[in-house]
């Protein structure tokens, strides 16, 4: 009995090789998985954007028609692989921000609460968020202040613009 479900196995396996030689099958290959990216900001054609799932933020800015001569060059890591649906913003420079804050040797990590609350919409609660961001993000800049809950682009440059006539 073994001996002939040996003989019935060796027989499938040279149908199948005939089937395979006959027909030309062969296995199929692994197909180059997409994905889709989202690019918005100091790039000349925002957009969604599908590329190979190896693809790396050079890849995106390449098929994008390239960077905005304002991008902020500095701030983007080409290396990075993209991942499936993300959104990928390029920044601008920051021309004015944080620099005339720093000519005007104002330390934004050394403000106390109370100088915080001096500054036009900021009040108790905002101004320690404030506090703790800084104490969280010792290298922050005057304009990351932007990832503080309730503090918008305005508020920023409300900030910048308070600094700047002391």
């Amino acid at each position: 009995m073994k001996k002939y479900l040996i003989y019935i196995f060796i027989a499938m396996l040279f149908v199948s090789g005939l089937l395979f030689e006959v027909y030309k099958i062969k296995p199929s290959k692994i197909s180059n998985r997409k994905i889709k990216v989202y690019v918005v900001g100091e790039i000349k054609k925002e957009g969604v954007y599908e590329l190979d799932e190896k693809s790396r933020i050079e890849d995106v800015i390449r098929v994008s028609g390239g960077l905005k001569s304002n991008a902020d060059k500095d701030s983007i890591n080409l290396a990075q692989r993209l991942l499936d649906g993300e959104k990928i913003v390029i920044k601008a420079k920051n021309i004015n921000n944080d620099n005339n804050v720093k000519k005007n040797k104002i330390n934004i990590h050394n403000l106390k609460k109370s100088d915080w609350k001096k500054i036009k919409g900021i009040g108790d609660k905002t101004s320690t968020l404030i506090i703790n961001f800084l104490k969280e993000n010792p290298s922050a800049k005057t304009e990351d202040l932007i990832k503080v809950q309730g503090i918008s682009k305005s508020k920023v440059e409300t900030i910048i613009n308070y600094f700047n006539s002391k």
